[in-house]
This record gives structure tokens, C-alpha cells and sequence, in this order.
């Protein structure tokens, strides 16, 4: 008996020497390889609150263009208004965040239009110039009408008469803006005036290397500031900003007939920082400077009057570097 109780434990000792120590430890305490890196979860694109409406008592736009520099080239298709509608987001710079439309009511009428955006980036610099224009840009090939550019001192004539509605959140203005050049071949390289009358201001400082002066023009007050536009460039920047914008509200109203030459009888009097009358108008722009925000500008009604002394000749077309 006590042998083979021996036999037994002999065999229990094979056993054990060739199948090793049972593992003890408890499922916890097993010691693993590294546990895998999980795939990065994709970050949503940021996505843009909804424009603001077009608001035109129901009545949808039949033509929106959300395109960079698209223009609606009106003065193509409606001759009796010589007018450019453009997309204008030269401030864009690297900024994918963003929506801006110009749009137009009716295919077959070129009033109703307008244009809507969203900047949500809060950086100071102006991103955009959504614009009507009438005449040549410097930056344009050819002009919408053959009346400009004209020299300062042949010039008769030059009003605006709109109506136009207003939404905004944001910072912006809502402005003309005039060039001037030195030549009537209008293009970047003769610019020497930049001059802007605001109708309305969000937030913004104009350009400004003097203390604004109270100004009456054209029946309204004015403060008037005046400085280089861009050091690199060279151009005097002219700026006439209301002094009533009609408060803060969100939804405006500007109905009215401006006298635009008056404004021009003022600058080429002035003892510093004159427009010489030997200069030339190349082009009447009217738009919102846009820093941030939200809005939504309907033109209901938009005309232009220019009138010179004698019929301007073609202006010889330069040729492009």
C-alpha cells in the first residue's frame, strides 16, 4: 500500500516538472500586449448658422449666386440700367468659414435685388464689398456706361436715387464708394482718391489721420475724415461718415436722393488733402463693408444721374501686363 501511494506521487512530480506551475493569477492580473490605438473620431466641419432671410414678403428670389467676384452683369441685360451687381469679397484672405449671395427678384426685371451674408470671424479687417457699381471700376476691363470715367470739372450732374431695406447683426457700414483717377483709363496704377460717404455704421472706424470735422453736405451733416488708404499704393482715402445713422436698430430703411457732385465741390476746395478738378470719376459704387456678422440689403429702387458739359470719347483700352 505505502508503495504505491509512492508511485502516485512519483507521477504527480513528472507531471508538474513537465507541464509547469498552473498560472495562478487572476484574468485582471494577466499581463497583455499594448492595447490598440483607436482611430481618431473625425472632427464635424464647423457648420454656418442659416443666412439671414430675404425677407420680400414671401416672394422668393428667382436668380442667388453665391460665387467669389460673380457679377449680374445688368447693364447687359437691362439696358435701361447700366448697372454691375458683384459678389465683392476682396478681404477673404484665407477665411473658408463664411456664405455671402448677391441674388435678383425677377429674371425679367432688375429690381428687386440685393445681397445676403454671414461672417462669423471676428477679426477687425473688412471681408467684403457686396456691391451695385455704375461706371468703370479700376480694377474692371471696360465701364457700364460711357458717361464715365469724366473729368471732375465737365461734370454737371451726379445723384443717386434708391430705396433700399436693411437687416443686420454685425459690424458694417453701408456706403458709397467713388474713385478717382488721374487719367480716364482708369486702371489700379492711377488711383489717387478713394472717397466714401457711409449711410449708415456699425462699429467701424474709417481711415483716419485727423480729427473728424462736422461737415453740412447736400443738406445733412457729416463728419468728414481724410488719411492714405495704403502706404504701398499711395492713395488719399476720403471718408464722409453721418452723424445720424438712425440708431441700432436691426432693420433699416434709406430712402432718399443724394447729391453726390456736392460732396465733390467740397474736396476740390479744400487747402490740404484736394481732389485737383483736372481729375477724373471713374466709377459710383454702393455697398456694405462687412467686418462680421449677419445681413441682408434689398435695393427696391436704384438710379444714377450723371450728367458733363460735352460727350466723353472712348477711352483707349490698356492693354493688360
Amino acid at each position: 500500500m505505502k508503495k504505491h501511494w509512492y508511485f502516485i506521487l512519483f507521477m504527480f512530480l513528472l507531471l508538474f516538472i513537465f507541464t509547469g506551475c498552473p498560472n495562478t493569477e487572476s484574468p485582471d492580473e494577466i499581463e497583455e500586449g499594448p492595447t490598440p490605438t483607436p482611430a481618431p473620431t473625425p472632427t464635424p466641419a464647423p457648420t454656418l448658422p442659416p443666412l439671414p432671410p430675404i425677407d420680400l414678403g414671401g416672394i422668393e428670389p428667382e436668380i442667388i449666386d453665391c460665387n467669389i467676384w460673380h457679377h449680374l452683369d445688368l447693364f447687359m441685360i437691362f439696358l435701361e440700367h447700366p448697372l454691375d451687381v458683384e459678389n465683392n469679397m476682396w478681404g477673404i484672405g484665407d477665411i473658408t468659414h463664411y456664405q455671402q449671395c448677391i441674388y435678383q427678384v425677377y429674371m425679367d426685371s432688375a429690381f428687386p435685388l440685393g445681397w445676403v451674408w454671414n461672417w462669423p470671424t471676428e477679426t477687425e479687417n473688412v471681408k467684403a464689398y457686396p456691391e451695385i457699381i455704375y461706371g468703370k471700376k479700376p480694377w474692371a476691363l471696360i465701364s457700364t456706361v460711357t458717361v464715365l470715367p469724366a473729368q471732375i470739372q465737365k461734370i454737371t450732374e451726379m445723384q443717386v436715387t434708391y430705396d433700399i431695406d436693411t437687416y443686420v447683426e454685425g459690424t458694417c457700414n453701408l456706403s458709397f464708394d467713388v474713385w478717382v483717377n488721374s487719367d480716364r483709363a482708369a486702371v489700379e496704377g492711377n488711383i489717387t482718391h478713394e472717397v466714401m460717404i457711409w449711410l449708415d455704421n456699425l462699429g467701424m472706424d474709417p481711415i483716419s489721420d485727423n480729427d473728424p470735422v462736422l461737415e453740412n453736405i447736400d443738406g445733412k451733416d457729416y463728419y468728414y475724415f481724410s488719411g492714405y488708404a495704403d502706404h504701398s499704393v499711395g492713395w488719399m482715402y476720403h471718408a464722409f461718415v453721418i452723424e445720424d445713422t438712425g440708431g441700432h436698430d436691426t432693420i433699416k430703411n434709406f430712402t432718399d436722393t443724394i447729391n453726390i457732385l456736392e460732396f465733390f465741390d467740397y474736396l476740390t476746395t479744400l487747402e490740404e488733402k484736394n481732389i485737383p478738378n483736372t481729375d477724373y470719376i471713374s466709377s459710383i459704387e454702393f455697398g456694405n463693408e462687412i467686418v462680421n456678422g449677419l445681413g441682408n440689403t434689398t435695393l427696391y429702387e436704384y438710379s444714377v444721374a450723371v450728367s458733363t458739359q460735352e460727350p466723353e470719347p472712348e477711352p483707349t483700352p490698356t492693354p493688360l501686363n
